[in-house]
């Protein structure tokens, strides 16, 4: 948690946006692809925790999402592009890959947690490997600076982002204030030139991130039925 909440907190100084007297965090054995943030009572205080399962989550989505990005070699390096008609045709002819993305999908759905899902290795010395680091971070920074938003808007009643989360009884404008921040943060620490992260200045981690919860929820929304 050290490692994603100093480089938030580095961004919002540097961002100039107050955290008022400070954020304690930390990470919880629950089930569930969730982050929720809690105020402290009657200070200016907040409690950010993490479910466990969501830093895991996004390893995996990272991997799933790297291994279908397409990426070219040339002398100055490795290049990822984004070419939708690849990506499909990849997804329809790779049988593994669809096993995963369906079991990854199916048992957080179900599981509340990675139950089931294949391995898939990686060569640390393959350029989809950097790519996945660089998505994992990008996604990881995007759920909990989106805590941060919470905080730093004063949002009494507490946010919680996630796969689990009822937005039947949370502000719409909440969640979107926090997103807000979360981007804005993000995008800071993703255009530092002593460590880019074009997934993190983009909001391409954030993109990702929205929709693969999005995923899980609906089909969570589905089991049953």
């Amino acid at each position: 948690m050290e490692n994603i909440c100093r480089p938030i907190e580095e961004a919002l100084v540097a961002l100039k946006i107050p955290l008022k007297t400070g954020v304690a965090y930390g990470t919880v054995w629950e089930a569930g692809v969730n982050a929720a943030q809690y105020k402290v009572p009657l200070t200016d205080t907040s409690v950010i925790n993490v479910n466990f399962p969501l830093f895991s989550f996004c390893s995996m989505m990272s991997k799933a999402t790297a291994l279908l990005l397409p990426h070219n070699a040339t002398e100055a390096g490795s290049f990822v592009s984004f070419d939708l008609q690849y990506i499909g045709r990849k997804l329809q002819s790779n049988r593994a890959l669809q096993g995963y993305w369906a079991k990854l999908v199916h048992s957080h759905a179900v599981f509340d947690r990675a139950k089931g899902v294949p391995r898939l290795r990686l060569s640390y010395q393959e350029p989809v490997a950097r790519t996945r680091y660089l998505l994992c971070q990008a996604m990881e920074l995007f759920a909990v600076g989106h805590e941060y938003g919470h905080h730093i808007e004063d949002h009494s009643l507490g946010g919680i982002a996630g796969a689990d989360a009822d937005f039947g009884n949370i502000s719409h404008r909440h969640e979107h204030e926090a997103d807000l921040i979360s981007a804005l943060v993000s995008s800071q620490i993703g255009a530092n030139p002593n460590a880019p992260n074009l997934f993190a200045s983009t909001g391409a981690g954030a993109v990702l991130m929205l929709g693969a919860t999005d995923l899980v929820r609906r089909a969570a929304s589905n089991k049953y039925r």
